[in-house]
């Protein structure tokens, strides 16, 4: 709720990509609109324009309006303006889940090529994987309140257990449905590089057309299916 920040140098956030955006505008206007917004001139823009539109993989729709364009590419677009802000400090929100695999991969390069110049990035994360990669410091916050601070490794490992608790504990707690049926048993197993997940369950009595729902997490707490 209060607090002091001291900022040594200039600070980017990345938290919400795309803010500034003009939908009835085309991707090319919005280049150099998201541009003006981060502090760069016309001119200079005018230099990083075919790099951007290169990274961002859009050279085909750069003049059809934004309002056309999916989610992915809209997010594509102003990361890839967004890396271009020359600054010390970059503040990022989840940053690394933005578009699909291929420019996933883009992303990956680009931080990879931050930590070997040093920069200082701030990265908010519930991926254990990319913190370990990337970050040489961590703080995990639970609450609002600090719960453990340290080397990556050692605060991934207390982050897992922290959600492993959360886990168990729902484990058999009442959750969403009619509560005519119990879930007797969960299998799974690996076969060929085949996830198969089995759930037995009984019912009460007789169910016309049952709804059966699941989620599965990655162990770093991370939703991966959703049915």
């Amino acid at each position: 709720d209060k607090g002091v920040i001291t900022i040594n140098g200039k600070l980017t956030p990345f938290i919400e990509l795309g803010v500034g955006f003009n939908p009835e505008l085309t991707g090319r206007e919005n280049v150099f609109l998201n541009g003006a917004l981060l502090g760069f001139s016309r001119k200079e823009m005018l230099v990083m324009y075919d790099e951007i539109v290169e990274f961002a993989e859009l050279k085909k729709f750069m003049d059809q309006k934004l309002k056309n364009y999916s989610s992915g590419m809209q997010v594509r677009l102003a990361f890839s303006i967004a890396i271009r802000a020359n600054t010390e400090i970059l503040l990022l929100d989840e940053v690394l889940a933005v578009g699909d695999a291929a420019f996933q991969k883009k992303c990956y390069a680009y931080f990879r090529e931050l930590k070997r110049q040093k920069r200082t990035v701030i990265l908010i994360s519930h991926d254990m994987t990319v913190i370990e990669e990337y970050c040489n410091r961590v703080i995990l916050i639970d609450g609002g309140v600090i719960k453990k601070e340290g080397l990556p490794d050692i605060v991934a490992r207390e982050y897992l257990k922290l959600f492993k608790t959360n886990d168990t504990k729902a484990i058999g707690k009442k959750s969403e449905g009619s509560e005519k049926a119990n879930i007797k048993e969960v299998r799974t197993d690996i076969i060929n590089r085949i996830f198969k997940l089995s759930i037995e369950i009984k019912v009460k009595k007789p169910i016309e057309r049952p709804i059966i729902g699941y989620t599965i997490y990655s162990p770093s707490g991370v939703k991966v299916v959703e049915s």
